[in-house]
């Protein structure tokens, strides 16, 4: 008899075990999930311009995506070159604004311009949640080159051949030929 109720006890106590070991695993996974997807989920980044991307000295408009949406507490603010105070973006996301799922920012006077040479484009979306807050940063590094340089069809005046005999009188374009 007494083997009968050692072993029913020794039974129950390995069941219980097992079962606590269990369910210390299955809180610790869920646990491991959540911190996963919050940490995962956040972010911001800059999809205009892009890396490498050649642009204009002087005032230039970014924009960029984020996580954040209307119903969470997210802001994103950016900085030029690492200058601070970091600037607080324009909310552009369809949930008003609030919602900086999408966002833009203009550099100008008021806080920096583009310079001549490599600049650090730097975003920051920061979200306040309990128990922790959250943030991410973002940059690019874009070449600030000469408006005249732009790739496009501005070029500086001494940059465009001129085929010999051209002379322009203000109001039309003239070739004149050479006689001989």
């Amino acid at each position: 008899m007494r083997v009968l109720v050692y072993l029913k006890l020794q039974v129950g106590v390995t069941v219980l075990l097992l079962l606590s070991y269990g369910l210390v695993l299955s809180v610790a996974s869920i646990n491991s999930v959540f911190a996963q997807q919050r940490t995962d989920e956040v972010g911001v980044t800059i999809t205009s311009p892009k890396q490498g991307q050649q642009v204009p000295v002087g005032q230039l408009t970014i924009s960029g995506t984020s996580t954040d949406n209307e119903t969470t507490d997210c802001q994103v603010s950016v900085d030029l070159n690492d200058i601070k105070p970091m600037q607080n973006a324009t909310a552009t996301g369809p949930g008003g604004v609030s919602d900086y799922s999408t966002w833009e920012f203009t550099y100008t006077e008021a806080y920096q311009l583009i310079k001549e040479g490599v600049n650090e484009l730097t975003s920051k979306l920061t979200c306040i949640s309990n128990p922790t807050n959250m943030t991410k940063y973002y940059s690019v590094n874009v070449t600030g080159i000469p408006a005249t340089q732009s790739g496009g069809n501005d070029f500086a005046p001494s940059l465009v051949p001129t085929p010999s005999g051209y002379f322009d009188d203000g109001d039309e374009e003239k070739i004149v030929s050479k006689k001989s």
